[in-house]
């Protein structure tokens, strides 16, 4: 049975009630309709119904039936017929076939897809009106939307500009705050409907809907479409691009509006208040303050680095007095050398092991106390690489390396003693 789509006739409708046509629980009743059967739900079709089914890149609508969480709405393939996946526990009183439910939508999802769907077509028949530009794909998330666009490759225009950019998120709102209709219609044939100025080819042969965000000179998009729209541009509230990448050939921009782009601008103003609290700027000068700070934070690691280099090549010839110290003939008198640090980082300990690891006549275990990560050096043989795969999952640790140098990681500083005390054991066997 063809469902009676009550979202084309009044978009803005978001409390209904609709007559149960079907009720499909077990999985045998799905198949028989050659529909997706999931556990903890079953599929309720109504004779009409105010939800919008996913399709044409934007989500399906939720919210109620009967009191029960709707989680899907979908169109069964090769039919007109919608059904709601309603999600159910063993206690849950369902609906009989033939009876009337309440129907409620989620409207400030509604809303939210209205104005996004709205917006991605002010945006679409914008880029091609200026730049030729056509949009090959969209896709709506919840708070943002994204649209493919390919720009005429024997054209002039490759990517957005900054300037380009600016200027089609100015044109837009523009036309937001004008408030032109967006207008909605009905063609029973492909005829019908080309009696519009497309924007692009029909894919369809009937039961087409083609939506036109004003008219005449004035005529900012027409093109068909199957998604719900807000009735005025007005309704948009307002129009944010956040950004553009390469995609396959293609530029990709995201970008949002209504009241997820209200709450991005929020978002932005108290981040950059803060900032200019921070930096003791307005927000004219704030950027240069930003860019003196970081000349100032390079400069500082710079100098940290070189001070940082010099102690550890102190630090690399102590270590090399120390362990030749513990040496007869060139021979190491340990099994392994071990050295505990406090105020070194990992990273830093592999910096002394490579500064060292050619002089090195025997394995050495250099110690981030404070990372639990042991470096262990090795002049080749015993593979140092090895001894950490092999042995430093047995105290729940990780890491691996080559046969001359090697990491170390764990949890607990008490499993790393007990690998380097196994190591120690093994080596001295």
């Amino acid at each position: 049975m063809a469902t009676i789509k009550k979202y084309e006739t009044d978009v803005c409708k978001c409390e209904d009630y609709a007559a149960v046509a079907s009720l499909l629980g077990s999985e045998e009743q799905c198949a028989e309709r050659s529909v997706p059967h999931i556990p903890g739900t079953v599929l309720i079709e109504l004779d009409g119904t105010i939800f919008y089914p996913e399709g044409g890149g934007q989500p399906c609508d939720l919210g109620t039936i009967a009191g029960i969480p709707v989680v899907d709405v979908f169109l069964a393939k090769g039919t007109e017929t919608i059904y709601h996946r309603l999600q159910v526990a063993a206690d849950t009183e369902l609906p009989t076939v033939g009876s009337d439910v309440f129907c409620k939508l989620d409207w400030d999802r509604r809303l939210s897809h209205m104005q996004l769907h709205s917006a991605e077509h002010l945006l679409s028949g914008l880029i091609l009106r200026n730049w030729h530009g056509v949009n090959k794909g969209f896709h709506m998330g919840s708070d943002y939307a994204t649209l493919d666009i390919l720009f005429p490759p024997d054209g002039d225009v490759k990517e957005f500009s900054q300037g380009m950019l600016e200027q089609l998120e100015l044109d837009a709102n523009q036309i937001v705050w004008e408030n032109i209709e967006v207008a909605t219609h009905f063609c029973t044939s492909a005829d019908q409907a080309a009696s519009h100025p497309l924007r692009k080819p029909l894919a369809i042969d009937e039961g087409i809907t083609v939506v036109c965000i004003g008219g005449g000179a004035e005529l900012y998009d027409c093109c068909a479409c199957c998604g719900t729209h807000v009735p005025s541009t007005g309704s948009i509230g307002l129009i944010q691009l956040l950004k553009t990448e390469n995609y396959k050939g293609m530029i990709r921009m995201t970008f949002t509006a209504g009241l997820p782009a209200f709450h991005n601008a929020s978002l932005r103003q108290r981040i950059t208040d803060a900032l200019c609290v921070r930096y003791s700027a307005d927000i004219g000068s704030l950027m240069e303050r930003i860019s003196v700070q970081e000349q100032k934070n390079g400069a500082v690691r710079k100098e940290l680095y070189d001070l940082k280099k010099d102690l550890l090549r102190e630090e690399a010839e102590c270590l090399l007095s120390e362990w030749l110290q513990g040496t007869v003939d060139g021979k190491p008198l340990a099994s392994i050398g071990v050295y505990r640090y406090t105020r070194y980082s990992a990273d830093d300990l592999q910096a002394l092991g490579h500064a060292v690891e050619e002089s090195l006549p025997g394995p050495v275990a250099l110690v981030s106390v404070r990372e639990h990560t042991a470096i262990l050096l090795s002049p080749g043989a015993p593979h140092a690489g090895n001894l950490v795969r092999d042995y430093a999952n047995m105290y729940k640790g990780r890491g691996g390396g080559k046969a001359k140098l090697a990491r170390a990681i764990f949890e607990r500083a008490e499993d790393l003693e007990m690998f380097l005390d196994l190591i120690e054991k093994h080596l001295r066997a």
